[in-house]
């Protein structure tokens, strides 16, 4: 009976300490079981395969190390992440070892952005935002990746906090700092380039009608253009001596989209079925800057309206991004990530004031709500983990990764003579000798002639979802393996 006694009375008072925790720091636990979650995920979910555009990036990177291939995207893409990944890629390139490279450079991202968060509201709105970033599914099945939706997250927030700096002290050097973060940006994504404006819309926060600050304002800008100009310039001297323009890459990039058409509400439908939470924060945030009229006090004397001043400027970031990725006509789900990001800033304000609501309400109800929080954060961290350990447990890994079992079939299988692919080229050119791969897929999509590519024995990967016209070919195909949606021919000369 004693014993019972004994712990009940430590079990009570373990409770009543984690409580007192929690009520104190429960933005800290949210965030931790969020990053728990995280990590929970990727144990089992570690991408083995190999995508288009990571394989194109992992393809420049082998060309920037000397390796000859007639298969290259440079023509339209950036270079920067080619060229970060060139020591982790001499260290290793087996494919898991650089998603777990990735996964440290969200993570250290997610750093920064606690940091930045912080630095601009508190610890418990950081908390929560970054936590959100951890659980977001579109984050989850992106940041693993050699992409750069998520990598460019490197420089754009550390050149946020600078432009932040500037804001708050007016040191010029921090502009520098800004504007060589955001033009490394710009040369990891180009349509990020757009953040340059938030350098530049905060330098014009302090513009005002009199000589001596129409002299600083000129000044300001001019430092920051040159520095921005400064930076990108190698990579335009690079391709005006590869392809003869200094705006090839910008122009070729802009033309190949045009072969899509999705409508322009597309990223409104994503924004809500993936980012409800930041949507919900967000227009809290919007809310708020509404009316709190900062809109009407741009001038020395109110300052208490730095913080909304500097949240509107990544609002009109976001503004200008989402309209200019509605009237691009190639719209993916993952492009919505570096549109998240300025209007995340906007929610985490959003967060910040409707906490500061909170606080003037009973503390019993804030005490409540909390704990109410952590029970539905932890529920469904608890309940999403199980419902992960128990797919992972169904499904074998390379179920996730269908593109890949021709590739593995054929990596253990010697063929010989010429590998004809009309899918998933990128990973071919990169995995297999790219003299002997024959782009079946290029020439499909341009309604060429692809028939007359067909000239010598050798292994044809049909995706059928590609339709191809296989009639009156001057080869025999004869289908040696079945891997849905893919079909494996042995090509007979006739």
């Amino acid at each position: 009976m004693y014993t019972v006694v004994c712990y009940s009375g430590l079990m009570n008072k373990f409770i009543g300490s984690f409580l007192n925790s929690w009520n104190k720091y429960w933005y800290f636990y949210i965030l931790g079981l969020a990053v728990l979650f995280f990590l929970i995920y990727f144990v089992f979910y570690l991408n083995w395969g190999y995508g288009w555009d990571e394989s194109v990036y992992l393809v420049h990177t082998d060309i920037f190390l000397g390796r000859q291939s007639i298969f290259n995207e440079l023509a339209f893409r950036p270079i920067t992440i080619s060229l970060f990944i060139i020591p982790f890629y001499l260290i290793s390139k087996n494919i898991a070892f650089l998603h777990v490279v990735m996964l440290f450079c969200f993570c250290f991202a997610m750093f920064l952005l606690f940091v930045l968060l912080k630095k601009l509201l508190n610890s418990k709105v950081a908390s929560v935002m970054v936590a959100l970033f951890c659980i977001s599914p579109l984050i989850l099945s992106t940041c693993q990746f050699v992409l750069t939706d998520i990598f460019v997250f490197v420089f754009i927030i550390p050149a946020i906090y600078f432009s932040y700096l500037f804001y708050d002290s007016k040191k010029s050097k921090f502009i520098i700092f800004a504007s060589i973060l955001f033009a490394l940006a710009f040369l990891t994504r180009f349509l990020c380039g757009i953040f340059i404006l938030v350098i530049l819309l905060v330098i014009l926060l302090d513009f005002r009608f009199k000589w001596l600050d129409i002299k600083l304002f000129c000044y300001r800008v001019f430092l920051c253009i040159i520095t921005f100009v400064v930076i990108i310039s190698p990579y335009f001297i690079f391709v005006k001596l590869r392809f003869g323009d200094f705006l090839h890459t910008i122009v070729a990039g802009r033309l190949l989209v045009n072969f899509y058409d999705a409508p322009w509400y597309v990223y409104i439908t994503n924004i809500i079925t993936l980012w409800p939470v930041f949507l919900i924060f967000g227009l809290v945030g919007v809310y708020y800057l509404y009316k709190s009229k900062f809109f009407m006090a741009f001038n020395d004397k109110l300052k208490n309206y730095n913080l909304e001043k500097f949240v509107f400027v990544l609002f009109i970031v976001f503004i200008l991004q989402f309209i200019y990725l509605g009237i691009t006509p190639h719209k993916e789900p993952r492009y919505t990530i570096s549109l998240i990001l300025p209007f995340s800033i906007v929610g985490a304000y959003g967060c910040y004031k409707f906490l500061a609501f909170l606080k003037v309400q009973s503390q019993k109800k804030i005490a409540l709500l909390k704990k109410l929080l952590l029970f539905c954060f932890g529920l469904a961290i608890v309940l999403g983990s199980v419902v992960f350990i128990a797919l992972c447990v169904k499904l074998p890994p390379d179920s996730f990764n269908v593109g890949m079992k021709p590739i593995d079939y054929l990596q253990n299988n010697d063929f010989n003579g010429k590998l004809y692919v009309n899918s998933d080229v990128p990973q071919y050119f990169y995995l297999f000798n790219n003299n002997e791969v024959i782009n079946l897929y290029y020439y499909n999509l341009n309604n060429l002639n692809y028939k007359v590519l067909f000239d010598e024995q050798g292994i044809f990967v049909y995706n059928t979802y590609n339709v191809m016209d296989l009639n009156n070919l001057p080869v025999t195909l004869v289908p040696i393996k079945e891997i849905f949606p893919y079909i494996i021919y042995d090509v007979k000369i006739n």
